[in-house]
C-alpha cells in the first residue's frame, strides 16, 4: 500500500492513469485507456480535472474517470489531510454506470453512504445510512437492499454517488489514492446493480 501511495504521488498524469489501468487488469477487470477528450471526462466535480478515461469490459461499470482535484474545493475537514501530506491536490476515480431507466429532472443528485458502528470510530459496522448534503435521507430501495448493505459493510468503504440527466450514475469513494481491491470492486458492482434496480419505473427525485 505504501509503495502505491508513493508512486501515485510522484508520477505524472499519464503514468498515474496507466498505473491505475494496469492495476485493474491485475485484479481481473479488463481495462484499456481511452483517447483523451471523451465527453465522459466531464462527469466530475467542478474543482476537479480529468486526466483520462479508462474503458472497462465489465457487465455493470462502463468506465473509470481518473481525476485530479484541489483540496480548496473540498470540505474543511479535508484540509487537515492536505497539510499532513503536504500536497495541495488529490487524485481519485469516478466510475460510470449507464442506466437507460435513469430519469432526472434536476441538474444532478448527490448522496453518500455512511456505515453505522456499534461504537463510534472503533466499533463494528452493522448498518448503512444514506445522506444528501450531510442530512439523513430515505433512499429506497437502496436502503433496504441487503446485497448492497452487506458489500458496503464487508468492504469497509463509504461511497459517494452522483446521478445525471444523461442517464449515468457515477460512483466513487472520497479516499484519495486508494486503488480498489477485488473486494472493493465487487462492492462497486453491487452498488451499480442496486442503483439500476432502484431506477426501474422510478424517478430518482422521489428517492429523497
Amino acid at each position: 500500500m505504501a509503495a502505491w501511495l508513493h508512486s501515485w504521488g510522484v508520477r505524472n498524469h499519464q503514468q498515474k492513469r496507466s498505473d491505475f489501468c494496469n492495476h485493474l487488469n491485475a485484479i481481473g477487470i479488463s481495462a484499456h485507456e481511452a483517447q483523451k477528450g471523451r465527453p465522459e471526462e466531464l462527469f466530475r466535480e467542478n474543482h476537479e480535472i480529468s486526466i483520462g478515461l479508462i474503458h472497462l469490459q465489465d457487465p455493470h461499470i462502463d468506465w473509470a474517470n481518473v481525476v485530479q482535484g484541489n483540496y480548496r474545493g473540498r470540505l474543511p475537514g479535508d484540509l487537515l489531510f492536505m497539510r499532513t501530506l503536504g500536497q495541495p491536490f488529490y487524485y481519485r476515480v469516478w466510475y460510470g454506470v449507464y442506466d437507460p431507466n435513469l430519469k432526472l429532472a434536476t441538474p444532478s443528485l448527490v448522496f453518500r453512504s455512511k456505515r453505522l458502528r456499534s461504537l463510534k470510530l472503533i466499533g463494528r459496522a452493522f448498518d448503512v445510512s444514506w445522506y444528501n448534503e450531510l442530512q439523513p435521507v430515505v433512499l429506497e430501495p437502496m436502503t433496504s437492499d441487503p446485497e448492497v448493505k452487506a458489500h458496503l459493510i464487508q468492504s469497509g468503504v463509504d461511497v459517494e454517488i452522483m446521478a445525471f440527466p444523461d442517464g449515468y450514475w457515477i460512483i466513487s469513494n472520497r479516499e484519495a489514492a486508494r486503488p480498489p481491491s477485488k473486494q472493493i470492486w465487487e462492492c462497486y458492482q453491487a452498488v451499480a446493480q442496486g442503483l439500476k434496480r432502484s431506477s426501474r419505473g422510478m424517478d430518482p427525485d422521489n428517492f429523497i
